[in-house]
């Protein structure tokens, strides 16, 4: 693996962890109220290519 690649892989790990960890920073009530928001925080597969976009547009700007 290259550098730049070990290093998108690096940065997708850490905002996979952030994104995993977002559930438990909203109130019950929130999520109760929005099904949507409490779909796609379950959801590790959105989560995941959530993660790989985000990563994808840094390493595009460069900032990888």
């Amino acid at each position: 693996m290259y550098d730049k690649d070990k290093a998108f892989e690096a940065r997708y790990q850490q905002i996979l962890e952030k994104l995993l960890k977002l559930k438990s920073c909203y109130q019950p009530e929130v999520l109760h109220a929005d099904p949507v928001l409490t779909f796609k925080l379950n959801s590790k597969l959105y989560l995941q290519e959530l993660a790989r976009m985000m990563a994808g547009r840094e390493w595009l700007e460069g900032k990888i």
